[in-house]
């Protein structure tokens, strides 16, 4: 497997991400998010591990890039290096190969010390390379509690606390990790398991939580926790939480560094996913922002106008006026680019 190499020979902020070609336009938002949010003191070396990513969707990744002297951006194609691996993607949620794509990360960048991994759905509102200095001891990588996926852990009437426990034989279930994003101890992972080790043992069942649960059997008790901040999902409900973890919950909610739109909150499929302004707010900045709202409006089968689509939200109860307001922007926007949406 070709190695890479630093972009950059002081304060080189490693950050790795997955995408495939279609998902472009919205990881485009998290990666302006990134560079809107660092400091000219730090190099942020982008790498964005792929299979299908088309050459003009990179020009156009390369240009919105190109002014920031700080800021490398390159493509790995790992296609040859995943060929003979089935992966899993079934379940709950819309996974795809590229989540497993992070398992290439420590042999991809052996010659690095560390490596954040970040998850395409999200946007940064801190400059990631705080997170980035996390000392990270022996530990093969830090993240933070998966509180999310707690309240179904708590949940009841849910089967995941036998699932984590029993069939994942977790010996500390409560510190199931989230691995959107992962900050990666390059060295130690690499001695630890090699990638054909992982590869083979990601493929050897089906996981219901894919790429995270592979990783959280492999790192368990050698992973760092870190502030919840840092990763902000916010369930819609959370009753059966303890208290403890609500709290850790409502504390990162209350000031977060890192939104993850995860499961179906995501701005561009639901109009009121929490902290939704910050996605519009970076992807207005970005080259794609036409083709997100294009796919917003296109909803269900064939091409809905813009009223219609809003009209339909707002009876489900899923809009209210100032998510309207947002529509009718949108709609004056796209008409004012020559596009029709009726």
């Amino acid at each position: 497997m070709e190695k890479l190499y630093p972009a950059y020979e002081k304060n080189n902020i490693a950050i790795c991400f997955a995408s495939d070609n279609a998902f472009i336009p919205n990881m485009a938002t998290m990666i302006y998010s990134v560079i809107a949010n660092g400091r000219i003191e730090n190099n942020y070396d982008m790498v964005i591990l792929h299979s299908d990513i088309s050459a003009q969707n990179q020009e156009i990744l390369l240009k919105m890039v190109v002014s920031y002297s700080n800021v490398s951006l390159r493509f790995v194609d790992v296609g040859e290096y995943i060929k003979d691996h089935i992966f899993y993607v079934g379940g709950k949620e819309n996974f795809t190969k590229e989540s497993y794509y992070r398992l290439l990360i420590p042999e991809l960048m052996a010659t690095y010390d560390k490596a954040l991994y970040l998850d395409g759905d999200m946007a940064a509102l801190s400059d990631v390379a705080e997170l980035y200095h996390t000392e990270l001891g022996d530990a093969l990588l830090a993240s933070s509690r998966d509180l999310c996926g707690m309240v179904e852990y708590y949940n009841p009437l849910a089967d995941l606390k036998q699932y984590r426990n029993e069939e994942l034989k977790l010996k500390n279930p409560e510190n199931y990790f989230i691995a959107g994003m992962l900050l990666i101890n390059i060295p130690a992972f690499h001695r630890q398991y090699s990638t054909a080790y992982l590869l083979d043992f990601a493929v050897s069942r089906n996981w219901r939580q894919h790429d995270q649960d592979v990783l959280n059997v492999l790192c368990e008790g050698r992973t760092k926790l870190v502030s919840a901040s840092w990763d902000v999902m916010v369930p819609e409900f959370r009753e059966s939480l303890p208290k403890k973890y609500l709290a850790e919950l409502e504390e990162s909610i209350a000031s977060p560094k890192i939104l993850h739109f995860g499961g179906n909150m995501k701005p561009w499929l639901c109009m009121d996913a929490p902290f939704s302004e910050y996605f519009w707010k970076y992807a207005a900045q970005t080259p794609f922002i036409q083709e997100i709202i294009r796919r917003r409006i296109e909803l269900d089968r064939g091409v809905y106008s813009v009223r219609n689509a809003m009209e339909r939200e707002f009876r489900e109860g899923k809009a209210g006026a100032r998510y309207i307001l947002k529509y009718i922007r949108a709609w004056l926007a796209y008409k004012f680019k020559g596009y029709e949406t009726d």
